[in-house]
Formats: C-alpha cells, sequence, structure tokens
C-alpha cells in the first residue's frame, strides 16, 4: 500500500505473499523473495526483508 518510484513520481502496484512457510517462527521464501521472523512476547512482532521487481526493502509490524 502506497509504493512509490520516488524518481518518476508514480505509484507501483501492491506486494502480496502467499503460502509461505513459518518454521521456528522464521520464513525465507527465496524463489518469493522474502525473510523474516516473529519475535517479541508471545511472538507477536514481525520483521523482514524483501526484493521483488527492482524494489527492496524491509518490514515491521506489531500485534495490538
Amino acid at each position: 500500500m502506497g509504493i512509490r518510484d520516488v524518481k518518476a513520481g508514480t505509484a507501483l502496484p501492491d506486494m502480496e505473499w502467499s503460502g509461505l512457510s513459518v518454521a521456528d517462527g522464521a520464513f525465507n521464501d527465496s524463489s518469493q523473495t522474502i525473510s523474516g521472523v516473529f519475535y517479541g512476547p508471545a511472538q507477536q512482532e514481525v520483521g523482514g526483508v524483501f526484493d521483488r521487481d527492482g524494489i527492496t526493502g524491509v518490514f515491521g509490524a506489531k500485534r495490538r
């Protein structure tokens, strides 16, 4: 949501990943170019990295 090409000033389509396997609180799928880990109390937080379609980024979230 809200991905933009800052050089061109144009919007890019949202990204979505599905069917990721989670083992020991972590996920890594090189075919889908994403990896991350759940952490914190009761595994309520997540962080990771992605690289797809020439876009590289990081993400994080916390369950409320």
